[in-house]
């Protein structure tokens, strides 16, 4: 590579013919955005175009219905009413107006914000307070309502290009508003200024990649270091505006995503080392290696933030801005090598994420096979979800799979025929498949693990598909399809950490993280067992539901966050027997200091560790052997169990009556659908897809 101040600054940018006068004496490319273009509107100044056609009146029945933002009726009202064309939303002088047509872009974002926007549990605080501020706030409601524009714009092509001019227009309107309000900041305005910046930055990233077909590389560039730089500034502007959050829940989500997102932040990632070596034989000077050097650490840490089970999603890759030095996009606007290879791997990952990263996700028809020696044929019924089905969808499951990987591992179905040599199976049988197809019994062995049905194998999303005889199990009589396939990972997993090393007794006491699934079947399997549970939270309406399943006691953590010694106080200071650890590196120092002498902690999961791989050089974690020998305890970690376990949890299922918890059941034609819901972490309960 050349030394960098060899380098020459390309000219990037050509003259548009229907650019605006502004534009053109300044000698920069022009977006041809009406009525303003982006250049003019982010610097203030007057854009001049020529003056459009005059609209023939009377086509849009809302043309004289305006309404102020004082109060809107009941969404219901206007879920009906169709979207004014742009021409509609160009007559209207006052930028605090709104006509009908834009009750029903807001009725879009109140009914469907959750899903396009990505908003998980731990977000809707933050969705909500958009609404709420903007209600009262014109500006921001102009963008909110661009926003909503922008989504619709890619649902119907017949009509995206009218919905990019409403976009483009609203976000105008917001932007003058702004501008009018700039300099009035206080107390009472400053939270509708961070979430004004916060949606702005969402609005020119989604418009980048929206005309990525349309723009030259340089004015892509220009606008990725516009929308980093805005996105910055909309985290100034929530720490000015973090006062006025005080005692609100927003409050608390902004104090989380602070902590969280300053955590690790700079360890180094496996995934990002072919960047760090590519730094390390560069001839950039010191102070722009160390520039790109923060940035691919940055990276690794979005990388890290965007899987397992706790994944910040499309939240996370937008983290990357406020991670990154200032430096940085000077080295991208200048078109330095470096810079730009960093760029085009945080461009892979939004790749992944556009359109809530399952456009992967697609049906195809397959030839239905017979079954040969030692086979059956299973038509599937019935197939639940877990997080690994999301990551494996976006790309980011860790393990090599097959190509054209067909997903799902827990599934249930009917017998359809058998192939020579098995007489285990007939016709008409009910089976349940098994997670790991060759474990059989005993302890797993890693060339055993690549049989693992949805990842390292293929797996059951399908009408049909064949396993091996003792591939499945027989479903007990009094549960359904959709009970069935909610059983062989998660509730496996908990069956193997509460009975795989030393059976659970009556009396005891175990200590569950969290109420996900493997807990949550943890909780019943102990209950059933006669034990006591103690379940840990950070919501009181998941620890009421997990009393309705049995739970003896509740621990809300953010209310309690020394929930190891509320546990010990539980326990009278004897520790409990069993921890079910989903935590790991943040949570296992408590687990530690919960667990009683001669207990064991089952190792699900580790959803607070940022590099699971142990890459970060600085991560540090409780000193295990230490603490192991202090209380004689056992760390353990716990995988999907075998067959025979199966066999043994499915019996003692139907003894003790227990079911899964079903969230939500889809129809095979909205998988998608069935993904976003899972992948929103809105569900309480496992998601069941039905195959007809």
């Amino acid at each position: 590579m050349q030394a960098e101040g060899s380098r020459k600054l390309r000219q990037g940018h050509r003259k548009s013919r229907n650019g605006c006068t502004t534009c053109k004496k300044r000698h920069i490319k022009c977006d041809e955005k009406r009525p303003e273009c982006a250049n003019c509107s982010i610097s203030e100044r007057t854009c001049h175009y020529a003056p459009p056609q005059k609209r023939k009146t009377g086509s849009s029945p809302y043309e004289t219905e305006l309404t102020t933002l004082s109060a809107f009726p009941a969404a219901s009202v206007f879920a009906d009413l169709p979207v004014p064309s742009p021409p509609d939303l160009h007559e209207i002088e006052s930028d605090e107006l709104f006509t009908f047509g834009h009750l029903n872009l807001l009725y879009h974002v109140q009914e469907h914000m959750a899903d396009w926007m990505m908003v998980t549990d731990r977000l809707q605080p933050l969705a909500n307070g958009y609404i709420t501020t903007a209600l009262k706030t014109p500006y921001l409601m102009n963008q909110l309502l661009a926003l909503s524009a922008m989504h619709l714009k890619t649902i119907d092509k017949h009509t995206a290009q009218s919905y990019m001019n409403t976009a483009t227009h609203l976000r105008h309107r917001a932007l003058r508003g702004f501008n009018k309000c700039l300099d009035d900041t206080s107390e009472s305005n400053s939270t509708a200024q961070f979430f004004f910046a916060s949606l702005l930055a969402l609005h020119y990233l989604a418009e980048t990649v929206a005309g990525l077909a349309d723009q030259d590389f340089a004015m892509t560039l220009g606008c990725m270091v516009n929308y980093f730089r805005l996105h910055r500034g909309a985290r100034v502007m929530g720490e000015r505006a973090s006062t006025s959050f005080t005692n609100s829940r927003i409050s608390q989500w902004l104090m989380d995503a602070s902590k969280e997102g300053s955590h690790d932040s700079h360890a180094t990632s496996a995934e990002c080392a072919v960047l760090a070596s590519m730094l390390e034989t560069s001839e950039l000077n010191e102070e722009s290696r160390k520039a790109c050097e923060e940035a691919t650490e940055a990276l690794g840490f979005v990388v890290r933030r965007i899987q397992g089970p706790n994944s910040w999603g499309v939240h996370g890759l937008m983290a990357w801005s406020n991670l990154i030095p200032w430096r940085f996009l000077t080295l991208l606007e200048k078109q330095i090598p470096e810079a730009l290879v960093i760029l085009a791997h945080y461009a892979v990952l939004l790749h992944r994420f556009q359109k809530k990263g399952f456009d992967s996700l697609q049906l195809r028809a397959v030839p239905k096979e017979s079954p040969q020696l030692g086979q059956i044929l299973v038509r599937i019924k019935a197939v639940s979800l877990n997080w690994r089905d999301g990551i494996v969808a976006i790309g980011t499951y860790p393990f090599p799979g097959p190509n054209a990987l067909v997903p799902g591992s827990d599934g249930a179905g009917i017998v359809e025929a058998v192939g020579e040599g098995v007489t285990e199976w007939k016709e008409g049988d009910r089976v349940v498949a098994n997670f790991t197809q060759e474990h059989i019994a005993g302890r797993l062995t890693r060339d055993v693990g690549l049989t693992q049905l949805g990842g390292e194998a293929q797996g059951l999303l399908g009408e049909y598909f064949i396993f091996p005889k003792t591939g499945v199990v027989k479903i007990p009589d009094y549960l359904s399809f959709e009970e069935a396939s909610c059983l062989p990972c998660a509730a496996l997993t908990a069956w193997n950490a509460l009975y795989g090393l030393t059976p659970l007794r009556p009396g005891q006491t175990v200590l569950l993280q969290g109420t996900g699934g493997v807990s949550t079947f943890a909780l019943q399997i102990a209950h059933a067992a006669g034990a006591k549970t103690i379940v840990t939270s950070s919501s009181d309406d998941k620890l009421a539901k997990a009393e309705d399943l049995g739970a003896t006691y509740g621990i809300n953590y953010n209310k309690t966050p020394d929930w190891a010694a509320e546990a010990m106080k539980i326990t009278k200071g004897k520790g409990v027997d069993h921890i079910i650890e989903i935590g790991g590196t943040l949570t296992l120092q408590a687990s530690f200091d919960a667990i009683g002498f001669n207990g064991q902690i089952h190792c699900i999961g580790h959803i607070t560790n940022p590099d699971p791989l142990g890459a970060g050089k600085d991560l540090r974690g409780p000193d295990a052997a230490f603490l192991a020998l202090d209380r004689l305890c056992v760390v353990r970690g716990v995988v999907v169990g075998s067959r025979e376990q199966l066999q043994d949890m499915l019996e003692c299922f139907e003894t003790n009556d227990i079911r899964p918890v079903i969230d939500r059941v889809f129809p095979f034609e909205k998988v998608r659908e069935a993904y976003d819901h899972l992948w929103s972490s809105m569900h309480t309960g496992k998601v069941v897809i039905q195959v007809p």
